[in-house]
């Protein structure tokens, strides 16, 4: 089989399985379910010019511009949209993705931006309280010269940090978690750059629970763009056979970057329980128009550029 037919074989076999999940919890929610979110925060900006740079000034100018992005997609200004759609729909485990903290440092430098700090400071003026149950470490990226400065070159500098994030709702006293892990792939794509070797370091992170003494295990993760078909397909056998495998039942949440269509970006897939001998918890996936791309996530961003 050539690898596009494997592709659309493998991910006609997803779509089977979310379909299942997605009709055995279309009843009223009750005190089973468990309701679950996904999120890319988007980090910001495309790396694209980072990537391409061929000479030391190319890459500092590309850094600088990525950064100024960054702050024009201005992400307390969409951090507040999610903790209004978190309080809207109350969930009880979120899977974030690109959870990015970008430091600048130096005279004149931009502000920096914690992206989890800023999401959960916007829950809790909410009344909200969501805590970290587990997280990756991806990328560490820097620090690298930040043009953006009003000192000499070098003075300033700027660091990237990637993580993906579960959060977990405080408010529910049925629902408890246990045993949070993380890694990072084997198969990682690299980009040779004037700076050095780039790479995402995509990763996993997991968390076991129990509602109302059903268990269950929540996995998130971000798998490598399509462009990079072969990483991504290794990473994803890796997420499966990871992770994702377990004898009980498995809800994977997170930015499969699969090249379907649009609806399967950040998706939720429900993998059922071929063990257990009664029902187990139930998935509440949340009725809701779909949200402005451009508040949220940023895709419009990067369209409308």
């Amino acid at each position: 089989m050539n690898r596009r037919a494997h592709r659309i074989g493998t991910i006609a076999l997803l779509v089977l399985a979310l379909v299942a999940g997605m009709t055995a919890t279309v009843a009223a929610k009750d005190k089973r379910d468990l309701t679950v979110m996904t999120q890319n925060l988007y980090v910001g900006a495309s790396v694209a010019p980072v990537s391409a740079a061929t000479t030391p000034f190319e890459f500092i100018l590309a850094v600088a511009t990525v950064y100024s992005e960054v702050q024009f997609t201005d992400f307390p200004a969409r951090a507040d949209a999610i903790a209004a759609e978190i309080e809207a729909n109350e969930p009880d485990v979120i899977a974030l993705q690109e959870v990015t903290t970008w430091t600048s440092t130096g005279p004149g430098a931009p502000p920096s931006l914690d992206f989890l700090a800023i999401l959960q400071q916007d829950l809790a003026g909410r009344g909200l309280s969501y805590s970290v149950a587990s997280t990756s470490n991806n990328a560490n990226v820097g620090p690298v010269p930040l043009l953006l400065c009003t000192g000499a070159l070098g003075s300033c500098l700027l660091t990237l940090q990637d993580h993906d994030v579960i959060l977990v709702n405080d408010s529910n006293p049925s629902l408890h978690t246990l045993h949070p892990q993380n890694g990072r792939y084997i198969a990682q794509q690299v980009q040779t750059t004037p700076a050095g070797p780039l790479s995402f370091n995509r990763g996993w992170a997991s968390i076991d629970g129990t509602l109302d003494g059903k268990a269950f295990r929540f996995v998130t993760t971000h798998l490598e763009i399509e462009q990079s078909l072969a990483i991504q397909e290794a990473q994803g056998r890796e997420f499966l056979d990871g992770p994702a495998k377990t004898g009980g039942a498995v809800i994977a949440a997170g930015d499969f970057n699969s090249a379907g269509h649009e609806s399967w970006r950040s998706g939720l897939l429900v993998l059922p329980d071929r063990h257990a001998h009664e029902p187990g918890v139930r998935v509440h996936l949340a009725d809701r128009p779909r949200p402005d791309p451009w508040r949220i996530s940023c895709a419009g961003c990067q369209a409308h550029r």
